[in-house]
């Protein structure tokens, strides 16, 4: 019987939610409008929501690894 490991994706897809939230709030205009709002909002993506999310979550992945 074979079993399934958990997921070890680093990045943790709930991580995503506030960015896209951010990006497709209103209607985009183009590929160039739509990188434009990747970027911004990259650049203001508060480091805590990668902490909690992606790295505290790997920890706990990495532990039901184990």
């Amino acid at each position: 019987m074979a079993t399934k490991s958990p997921d070890l994706n680093l990045v943790d897809y709930a991580a995503w939610w506030a960015p896209q939230q951010s990006i497709y709030r209103t209607p985009i205009s183009g590929l160039d409008n739509l990188k434009d709002r990747v970027h911004i909002c990259l650049e203001n993506l508060d480091q805590k929501i990668i902490d909690n999310y992606s790295v505290d979550q790997w920890h706990n992945k990495l532990k039901a690894v184990d």
